[in-house]
């Protein structure tokens, strides 16, 4: 669960409510499950999210498929996403997905229609994620304090166009053997002119992971 201000200059200011879950259907599938919802601005739901994860242990690697459904209801925006990708893992502290995305954006209102998926503003595009948890390990029992450094265009079910880097710091304390508070703090290079970066999108959240 995340408690999440999400801040981009001129565009949204707002309070997200977010849950990600990961459940073991088998040895090797999982089901990942994503929703959120808004306040201040773009008020409701926001996200439902649905994927499939395929474990292969063997070669360290995680094989996902996925569906969005985004909406921005202040807007009259929503958005469908498809995507695949291929999560490796060849450290405890390092994992990398890279696949690619279909997304079709509408401006038709957030009725029935919301969940078609058109193609003539469909955009298809790269995916990647990269963590690399700079202090404690994934697979620890004993380090309390863990952190963990992101670039991505897609995390938690979230997608972003490729050539919009972000870049995440999520420090985690274990409270108990299941629980732990987290805290995030996330910017992100929007575009470029000339020499110029832009960097006018930041993210503040506090999160709470069980492990169950």
């Amino acid at each position: 669960m995340w408690l999440l201000s999400h801040q981009e200059s001129g565009v949204i200011s707002s309070l997200l409510l977010n849950y990600f879950g990961r459940f073991d259907l088998g040895e090797r599938l999982n089901l990942l499950v994503g929703g959120s919802a808004g306040f201040i601005e773009n008020v409701g739901p926001t996200l439902l999210g649905l994927s499939t994860e395929l474990k292969v242990d063997e070669i360290r690697s995680h094989f996902v498929l996925g569906v969005q459904h985004e909406r921005w209801s202040g807007w009259g925006i929503t958005e469908n996403r498809a995507e695949s990708y291929w999560d490796f893992r060849p450290l405890p502290s390092l994992s990398l997905a890279v696949g690619y995305s279909y997304r079709a954006p509408q401006y038709r209102g957030l009725g029935i229609q919301s969940l078609s998926w058109p193609t003539a503003t469909a955009e298809w595009g790269a995916l990647y994620r990269l963590e690399w948890k700079f202090l404690g390990h994934s697979d620890s029992q004993v380090a309390r304090l863990s952190a963990s450094f992101l670039v991505w265009n897609y995390d938690r079910m979230r997608l972003a166009t490729s050539d919009n880097i972000h870049f995440s710091i999520i420090p985690s304390y274990r409270l108990s053997q299941s629980g732990s508070l987290q805290v995030m703090l996330m910017t992100a290079v929007k575009g470029f002119s000339g020499a110029v970066v832009s960097w006018d999108q930041l993210d503040l959240g506090l999160g709470w992971k069980y492990d169950f």
